[in-house]
Parts: C-alpha cells; sequence; structure tokens
C-alpha cells in the first residue's frame, strides 16, 4: 500500500508552498503561519490529523478471501452417496448434505408433462440426508430412508428446521429438528401443477426470521412463491407472466437485512433480486438483476454481509467456477474454485457464525469446505 506515504508527501509539499492537486481542508492546516518547518516538525503534525479512512485504505481489498480445506471429508463416504443435490448448515454449524442415492435424474426421468417415470422402484432406500462433523467431516447423523425419489434442494432455518424439496414428488416438506415426520407438506405427491398449493419440480426454500418463506417453482413453472408460516399463499411473481420471467429459477437466497430475495436465474445465466416484502414493502418487486457474460450457468447463490457468492455449472465456453459479487452493485470482484475443478457444482452454503461455507456437487460428488480469511484456518 502507498496511501498513507502518498498522504504524507502531499501533505508535506502543501506545507513548504509547493502546489499539489488540491488543496488539503483538513482542520487547522489553513491557520498554519508562514514559517519554516523541519522534517520532525511535519511529521508530528502529521501524526495528530485524522487522516479520512477512504484515502488511508484506498487500496484495501474489500471483499474476503477464500481458502480452500483439503482433505477434508473421506473419499470413501462420498463414494457411497447418490447424486448430491443440496446442501445447508445446521444451528451447531455443522454441513447437512441431501443425496439421491441410486436415483439420478437424466432425460427419461420425466415423461412430457412433466410426470415421473419411475414410481414404480420405490422411494431412495438409504439414508439420504447427511450431517457432517464441521471440523473432521465424518457423517455423525442419517435419516431419511425410504421417504424422497428425486431430492433436489435443502434449507435449514433459524431454529433448525428443514425444508427439502423433492422434483419427483412435486411436493415441498418441512422437518423439526430430529424427526423424520414432516411439519408440512406442500404440494400433491407425483402430481405436477401450477397452482397455489401445486408444483412443478420445485427447487429451492427461503425461510424468514418470522417463520413466512419463499419457493423457487423452478422448472415447469419458473416462479417464486411466499407463503404464511403456516403454508397459505400469500403472493407469486414470475411464471411467464411478465418480461422478467425467469427461465429456471434454480436457487434461492434471502437477505432479510436488506429486505432482498434473489435467484439463481439458471439458464438466463443472471442473478434476478426482488423486494422480500418484509419491512412494509410490496413482495416482488424487482430491484436489480446481476448479468455479466462471464457468468455461467448460475446453479446457487447464498450470501453474507454486503456481498454474494454464486456457483455455475458446465457452461459453453465458461468453466464451473464460483463468483464474489458485490451486493450493491452487481460487479464480480473475485472468481474462485476448488484445488480440483468444480465438475457440476449445485448448491452452496454460509455457516451461521459467518466463516465456513460449502459447495456441493455431483458429476463428480464432492462437498468443498471453504473458510474465510477474516477466519483462522488451522485445517488450510
Amino acid at each position: 500500500m502507498h496511501g498513507q506515504s502518498g498522504i504524507k508527501v502531499c501533505f508535506t509539499l502543501a506545507i513548504l508552498g509547493i502546489g499539489v492537486f488540491a488543496k488539503p481542508q483538513w482542520a487547522g492546516l489553513q491557520h498554519l503561519p508562514n514559517a519554516q518547518f523541519d522534517l520532525d516538525e511535519v511529521d508530528d503534525l502529521y501524526n495528530r490529523i485524522e487522516i479520512p479512512k477512504s484515502l488511508e485504505q484506498e487500496e484495501e481489498q474489500l471483499w474476503p478471501e477464500l481458502h480452500e480445506v483439503h482433505n477434508w471429508v473421506n473419499p470413501a463416504d462420498l463414494a457411497k452417496m447418490g447424486q448430491i443435490s443440496g446442501v445447508a448448515v445446521d444451528i451447531e454449524g455443522n454441513p447437512v448434505i441431501l443425496h439421491r442415492g441410486s436415483h439420478t435424474w437424466d432425460e427419461e426421468t420425466f415423461n412430457d408433462s412433466n410426470i415421473y417415470q419411475h414410481i414404480e422402484k420405490g422411494p431412495i432406500s438409504v439414508d439420504t440426508v447427511l450431517t457432517l462433523d464441521k471440523k473432521t467431516g465424518k457423517i455423525i447423523k442419517s435419516w431419511g430412508k425410504n421417504k424422497f425419489y428425486l431430492p433436489h434442494g435443502l434449507t435449514i432455518d433459524q431454529e433448525g428446521n428443514l425444508w427439502i424439496t423433492d422434483v419427483a414428488l412435486h411436493q415441498v416438506f418441512k422437518f423439526a429438528p430430529n424427526s423424520n415426520e414432516p411439519l408440512l407438506t406442500l404440494g400433491e405427491k407425483f402430481k405436477p401443477g401450477e397452482g397455489p398449493n401445486s408444483f412443478c419440480q420445485p427447487s429451492s426454500v427461503a425461510v424468514t426470521k418470522n417463520g413466512q418463506f419463499f419457493i423457487a417453482d423452478g422448472y415447469c413453472n419458473s416462479r417464486i412463491i411466499k407463503y404464511s408460516p403456516k403454508g397459505n399463499l400469500l403472493t407469486e411473481w414470475g411464471n411467464n407472466k411478465s418480461r422478467k420471467t425467469f427461465r429456471v429459477a434454480h436457487g434461492l437466497y434471502l437477505d432479510e437485512a436488506h429486505d432482498e430475495i434473489c435467484a439463481a436465474d439458471r439458464e438466463h445465466m443472471r442473478i434476478m433480486c426482488y423486494t422480500a416484502g418484509n419491512r412494509l414493502s410490496i413482495p416482488g418487486k424487482f430491484r436489480m438483476a446481476v448479468e455479466n457474460p462471464a457468468l455461467g450457468r448460475l446453479f446457487a447463490l447464498t450470501g453474507d454481509g454486503d456481498f454474494l457468492y454464486a456457483v455455475s455449472g458446465p457452461t459453453a465456453g465458461i468453466k464451473p467456477q464460483g463468483y464474489t459479487i458485490d451486493g450493491k452493485t452487481g460487479d464480480i470482484v473475485d472468481r474462485w474454485n476448488s484445488a480440483k475443478g468444480f465438475g457440476n457444482p449445485h448448491a452452496i452454503a454460509i455457516s451461521p457464525d459467518g466463516e465456513e461455507m460449502y459447495v456441493a456437487q455431483y458429476t463428480p460428488n464432492a462437498i468443498t469446505k471453504f473458510v474465510f480469511k477474516r477466519a483462522v484456518c488451522e485445517q488450510c
């Protein structure tokens, strides 16, 4: 950095009467007598003047760097999992992942009416929801056997409830902590629809502190729906009814501090942000679009403070990677990846304390752990 040294040079030149680009307006400077100063006097006076932080930190990086934690998960554990579609972090800071066992999504999974074609195979016969120890990566809890057919999205709210979407069932479930029976079920089993209580391949959920929640009814309907805590429809937008529609609303991120809900608009390769309606605002009012030729097909996003973090999957001409985005301007300020390179990243989550971030991918299966530079990383 050369911020302070540059300021001191300009300050010294100003005292000596040599012209600079702009006359300093700091307090007391205009009252200096016409006298001779030695350098010690200049240093003493400089040290007593408060330098504007905008000048002092003009070259400081304002976004946190990410560091990958290597060899965190046992490869043998990953080999036992199916397609890893979701990741969230519980209230204790442990990552929770969602996988599909032996079930896969390919071109024969649904017919032209979006009806699941493998009902006869039954639900996934192994536990699909796995909690990993945040330090060792070992599986410390598992459940979900014989419940899901093609699970997609996983969210954990501030009370520890787990929200899971299943694109084959066309349903959304809310589970209490330590329970494998749903508190709330939305949608009709195996029946795609576009009504207030029916979905077509729902992809993601975001939950407010007061229990209201958003569902990205992502693939067929391409809409965002907001519900009351009891599951009553409040509003919806998208669904090909406006020019700012989605083309697969794949992932959601709720920023309550800024009253904003953002969606990864996958096939449009952009992020769309709207008012969340939590501060007497009207939900669904367009706020900002993050559109950049460098962005690929965006699968998921999250955020912390003033920054968004997003991951892209395979895209013609653009390799899968992660992006750090200024949430105020929409500018890409950093790009990042795993040491092995992402294959098909599908979900992303930040721990409640904001110190760790996890990226889930399949093809090949992987859970990549990052820590932010502001955190002390003993594992990196």
